[in-house]
């Protein structure tokens, strides 16, 4: 009997929501044999299997990389493999794919996807090879939708698969009679998680009342320091996410896209308020908890912030 192998390609594995999800796929998996490409995924993910295999990332593209595993893992154990990752692999049939990056939607379809050229030569890519996977798993529909209009030829590919989140006890409301209220921006650093809008708002309007905390890193910050009205908080821990937006009045988050957004899960469990960009991504996970805004334009979210703590 041959034995089961998975090997773990996930060259998008910056993204928090990306290794929660693959955390998640992880737990369920029963295979006997995991290998795994980036050498930050045991650490991040907090892997505990047995029989875990791990390969020494020798080259800068991963791509030459699996494409090796492969061939020497299949040789060597005689499995049958099963796929993990963001794009297609050349070599591998029938393999699964699970679609973290939201950027290969194609911008005809979905305006805030990027439109820079390295992103245009990934939608090429994976336009390529897609024809070599048998299941796309996305977390959300809104992914599904604009995934198969983008690639009408995998629309019967696709299925969703979302991350299932235990319910918390609710969070506490605040007094609205504060002085100030702390708002907190859980994500990472990147020009579509949209940090303009509220830097253009706190230069545009008068809120001293509201403060607003980014999570990053100090030198990502340097870009925000002198920003009235913003502040850093420490980089964003999922493991302690109830702990740390319990400090907090509100959420926000202004993103142009996403191919989920746990952050808003985790605030909707807690029954945080949460400003969110006006958009599909938000509507599916919020629906009529969040408090809307049009992401294009800090006058929108101007009114809905002084709409709910009435300064």
């Amino acid at each position: 009997m041959k034995n089961k192998l998975t090997i773990l390609y996930a060259p998008n594995i910056n993204g928090l929501g990306a290794k929660v999800w693959l955390n998640f796929k992880l737990s369920k998996l029963k295979e006997e044999f995991v290998l795994y490409i980036n050498d930050q995924i045991k650490i991040d993910l907090n892997i505990k299997r047995k029989n875990l295999i791990k390969f020494k990332n020798l080259f800068s593209f991963n791509l030459f990389y699996i494409i090796f595993a492969y061939f020497f893992i299949k040789k060597k154990l005689n499995t049958n493999v099963n796929v993990m990752g963001d794009y297609p692999l050349p070599l591998v049939k029938k393999h699964n794919l699970y679609l973290n990056q939201a950027n290969l939607i194609d911008p005809k379809f979905y305006n805030y996807s990027s439109k820079k050229i390295l992103f245009r030569l990934k939608r090429v890519y994976f336009k390529f090879f897609v024809s070599n996977v048998k299941n796309i798993y996305v977390q959300s529909n809104f992914m599904k939708k604009y995934i198969s209009r983008s690639y009408p030829e995998i629309k019967k590919k696709i299925k969703v698969e979302k991350i299932i989140m235990p319910k918390m006890t609710n969070f506490k409301k605040n007094n609205k009679n504060k002085k100030n209220f702390k708002i907190l921006y859980p994500s990472n650093i990147y020009d579509y998680k949209n940090h303009k809008l509220i830097i253009d708002l706190v230069k545009t309007y008068k809120i001293d009342k509201l403060k607003f905390f980014f999570t990053c890193n100090k030198n990502d910050f340097k870009r925000f320091e002198n920003s009235r009205n913003i502040f850093r908080e420490k980089l964003y821990d999922h493991k302690k996410f109830n702990e740390i937006f319990r400090r907090y009045d509100a959420i926000i988050y202004p993103s142009l896209i996403e191919s989920f957004g746990l952050p808003l899960l985790e605030a909707k469990n807690l029954n945080i308020p949460i400003f969110a960009a006006k958009l599909p991504y938000a509507k599916e996970i919020l629906s009529k908890k969040g408090i809307y805004f049009d992401p294009m334009s800090s006058k929108s979210l101007y009114i809905a912030l002084k709409k709910y703590f009435k300064f």
